[in-house]
């Protein structure tokens, strides 16, 4: 499926919001040259769904115009206002510019196993899907189908990436590890004991410290007891919302 997309398509759209997307861009970002965009490496990825702005539609899908783009859309329910509406919207797009038959290779739809609009949608469509895990919260499940593929189609090798996770898993758990303070150190924020400020002054590290703030806070407090604020451009309100 990622071949496939990464074949045929100028632009990839990967539709989502909260950790629905943040945590495939965060790795993508990491990853990524700074200006991977003007360097004319394909696919190009972009988001939507993370939003509900007008003129950011409005400018995406103008940027699509003429191009043959893909979708990643990703919901557990299908009815999430922000994704939903953006789907629906480019959906319909890629079926004017494409055709809707050669729209439907284009399309890929990560959602729950047996229930929900999307899953339904992506069922009578005939699209390919990926499962979202029950026992997998949204904010944690960038090492299922909702970040694997995404990262997949930007063309890094998600099976280092898992191996290179379980190792550290291994390595922050271990008692003899001189690294199992970091491990206490993600336990302790996670469950609100402390107060913490961490800084990165790295720009590709960006997208992993938007999606720290969504993983392990809410923008009140949770009842773990954890709170968290993304200080990165707080000052703009559209900027906000879509990281809690």
């Amino acid at each position: 499926t990622a071949e496939l997309l990464r074949r045929e398509c100028e632009v990839i759209v990967c539709i989502g919001i909260g950790g629905s997307y943040l945590g495939a861009k965060a790795v993508i970002d990491a990853l990524s040259s700074s200006f991977a965009w003007i360097e004319g490496n394909k696919p190009i990825m972009v988001y939507a769904g993370q939003n509900i702005g007008e003129d950011y539609l409005y400018e995406l899908q103008t940027l699509l115009q003429n191009k043959k783009f893909g979708i990643i859309s990703i919901s557990k329910s299908g009815t999430t206002t922000e994704p939903a509406l953006a789907f629906r919207l480019l959906k319909t797009q890629l079926e004017e510019q494409q055709g809707k038959e050669a729209a439907k290779q284009l399309i890929v739809c990560i959602t729950d196993a047996k229930k929900g609009a999307l899953r339904t949608l992506a069922t009578q469509e005939g699209y390919k899907t990926f499962v979202i895990p029950d026992n997998v919260g949204g904010r944690f499940s960038v090492l299922t189908p909702v970040g694997l593929l995404p990262i997949a189609v930007a063309g890094f090798d998600i099976k280092k990436l898992v191996a290179g996770a379980a190792k550290m898993q291994e390595i922050m758990t271990d008692p003899e590890s001189e690294y199992k303070w970091l491990g206490d150190y993600v336990w302790t924020i996670a469950n609100g004991q402390g107060v913490t400020l961490s800084t990165d002054m790295a720009a590709a590290n960006e997208g992993g410290w938007r999606w720290a703030v969504h993983a392990f806070f809410n923008a009140t407090t949770g009842a773990n007891g954890a709170a968290g604020t993304d200080f990165t451009e707080a000052g703009k309100p559209e900027n906000w919302g879509p990281y809690y």
